[in-house]
Order: structure tokens, then sequence, then C-alpha cells
């Protein structure tokens, strides 16, 4: 555990798993996180599973992604350190999160797209 919320311990990157100053505080790791990533595996299970069962109307599936990837982005917008100062642009850190941002696209024209499955 790189320093779990432990008052005075160094914020390490994700990246490369150093320490470094410019990097977003260290999460303290509890009850609250592992249900936050088994509600994240859950969603991104689901919203897979619509995409890809050919009875799921493609505006349905898209819905989803839709959903699920403007929450990836929502979080990536609203993280300290994910992204350079006064921009868009993602940090070293910020790398992982802001390549979700295709799925929002791609969920968008699946809702625009006038041919159903």
């Amino acid at each position: 555990m790189t320093g779990a919320g432990v008052p005075g311990s160094a914020n390490f990157s994700a990246r490369t798993g150093r320490p470094c100053s410019g990097c977003a505080p260290a999460r303290q790791t509890g009850r609250g996180s592992r249900s936050f990533l088994r509600l994240l595996s859950a969603a991104e299970i689901a919203t897979g599973a619509a995409l890809l069962l050919p009875f799921v109307p493609n505006r349905l599936a898209g819905a989803a992604l839709t959903a699920f990837s403007g929450g990836l982005v929502g979080l990536y917008l609203r993280t300290p350190g994910m992204r350079q100062e006064g921009s868009i642009w993602p940090t070293p850190d910020g790398m992982a999160v802001s390549k979700d941002t295709w799925m929002l696209g791609i969920g968008a024209s699946l809702l625009a797209s006038r041919h159903d499955r």
C-alpha cells in the first residue's frame, strides 16, 4: 500500500510507483473504496453484456454505455492530479482514464443511431 491516507505520507505516481510532488494524494483504502470498485466492476460487466447481446436494442446499449462512460469522464474531470492545471489535457497519471472518452462518443453514436438490431 502506497501511503494509504496516512498523514505526512508521500504521494505516489500510479504510473511509476515512485514518490512525486505533483501527484494526486493517495486515497485511504477501506470499505467505501472496495464497494465503489465492486459497483464499478458490476456496471462495466453489465454494460459490456448489453453491448454484446443481440436482443438488446442499440439505443438501450448506447444509453448504458453513455451513462457509464459519462461517469468515468466526470471522475476524470473532478479528480485532482488527473489533468494538467487549467487544462483538459491529462497528466501521465490521468492518461488511462482520459482514454475512456472514446466510449462516450460510441455511446452517443449508438443513441443517435436510426437502425436498431
